[in-house]
């Protein structure tokens, strides 16, 4: 009877230990989950948003140097990587297009350094503009700028894929904006052949300062997208030059869900936010995960006063008291309210897009100089949502059928893209506002 009672007494606190360790298992499994989706929640949007936050670096025009790439995308839409495969974007999300030299070292200048033909650099009297880095430059009579280390090479000396380079000018352009004549900074962008290392540029040590020279096809297609104007003027103050980065983030599907008998379905567990940079040897990308795991990317974009004239408040609040919603074209997240018209906008006919964020409606924000344009661009809202890797079956709570974002059509896209029966996840919202300083 001892026995057995003592047996009972041990059975039992057995029972409450090991159901204390699964509880304990559980929870610690809910952290990490949360965990997990709050930090690549974090780490996905402040990547983008970094990036967003320096479009036009290198003096790009403000008016293409961000755009919707898609916005709400439909089935079918995809990107192609350098190896020729489509990647699907993912249904009923946002992609951003962002342009500006991001990734490589600006470069001064003075106006020896660029050589072409015509007056001044008039690359319309040329199929290239030459392009020469000097070790040690002198923009001013004041200042001195060093380029490279001395007896190294610039880093761009490593390319072996065609870029796009920059030269920007201390000058203005003309641009026309419906029926208005507007001024912004000039610049030229050019293809730059780069191939076997060392092949495609000189190298000279032996002058003081030493040197490094290229070629870049001002002329070029493809570069002439990124020109705030089909015929810019010739070049009289070239200050700095850069290699010009285009990318674009978008939600790639992922790999595709298995049966259990290894056939392929057409739901996709795994989604996750991509940036693709364009290479221009191919015209593709070059694509590389950010963040697993992510289901939804919505992108809204703050115009200020558009069409209609209203009040500036700099359109950088996503608070919707801030903001003049009371018709279209007026102070609001625009591609996200149904009557937002986007007036100004030029659009492109393939793929269905918008080609410049500015307003033409407006006098410029320079009361000393009327003539300059004014980016009808201020802000960028980004959202993501960021589920966990696991699913949770006994999950209940917010979020745990999917959530929908911002102007998002496909009602919860977690139910639409994974399995039925849905499968309940931990999941993320996070939502940043980006105040594009580089445009005022």
């Amino acid at each position: 009877m001892e026995s057995l009672v003592t047996l009972f007494i041990v059975s039992v606190l057995m029972v409450g230990l090991f159901t204390l360790l699964d509880q304990a298992g559980t929870l610690s499994k809910q952290e990490t989950n949360v965990a997990d989706a709050q930090s690549s929640s974090r780490s996905a949007l402040y990547e983008v948003a970094k990036i967003v936050r320096e479009a036009r670096i290198g003096q790009l025009y403000y008016g293409n140097a961000v755009l919707p790439y898609f916005d709400n995308a439909t089935a079918g839409k995809t990107l192609t990587d350098a190896a020729g495969t489509a990647h699907p974007i993912r249904e009923g999300t946002d992609s951003i297009e962002v342009r500006g030299a991001f990734y490589s070292n600006p470069y001064s200048f003075t106006p020896s350094n660029i050589t072409c033909g015509g007056v001044g650099c008039d690359p319309s009297n040329s199929n290239v503009m030459q392009i020469r880095i000097d070790q040690v430059s002198n923009p001013t009579p004041i200042s001195t700028v060093t380029n490279y280390p001395a007896g190294g090479l610039p880093a761009i000396a490593s390319r072996t894929k065609p870029f796009y380079f920059v030269v920007a000018s201390t000058s203005l352009q003309g641009v026309t904006i419906g029926s208005n004549s507007y001024l912004v900074p000039l610049y030229y962008v050019g293809r730059v052949n780069a191939n076997a290392a060392g092949t495609w540029y000189t190298s000279d040590t032996s002058t003081t300062p030493a040197s490094f020279t290229f070629l870049m096809d001002a002329t070029d297609a493809n570069a002439k997208k990124l020109l705030a104007s089909a015929t810019p003027p010739p070049m009289q103050n070239p200050y700095s030059g850069a290699i010009v980065d285009d990318v674009i983030f978008f939600v790639d599907n992922g790999t595709v869900e298995l049966n259990p008998d290894g056939s392929a379905t057409t739901k996709f567990m795994h989604p996750y936010l991509a940036q693709a940079i364009l290479d221009p040897s191919t015209g593709n990308y070059d694509i590389q995960p950010i963040a697993e795991d992510v289901e939804d990317f919505q992108v809204a974009y703050g115009v200020d006063g558009l069409v209609t004239g209203s009040a500036h408040d700099r359109g950088v609040s996503p608070s919707n008291t801030a903001i003049d919603v009371t018709a279209a074209n007026k102070d609001e997240w625009s591609l996200n309210q149904s009557d937002e018209l986007l007036t100004d906008l030029v659009p492109k006919t393939v793929p269905a897009r918008y080609e410049s964020f500015i307003d033409g409606s407006i006098p410029s924000s320079n009361p000393n100089r009327p003539e300059i344009a004014t980016a009808a661009l201020k802000s960028v809202l980004l959202a993501i949502v960021v589920k966990s890797n696991q699913p949770e079956l006994r999950f209940s709570g917010p979020g745990y059928d999917g959530i929908k974002v911002l102007n998002n059509v496909t009602a919860k896209t977690s139910i639409t893209q994974t399995v039925s029966p849905s499968r309940p996840y931990r999941r993320r919202l996070l939502k940043l506002a980006v105040s594009l300083r580089n445009y005022l």
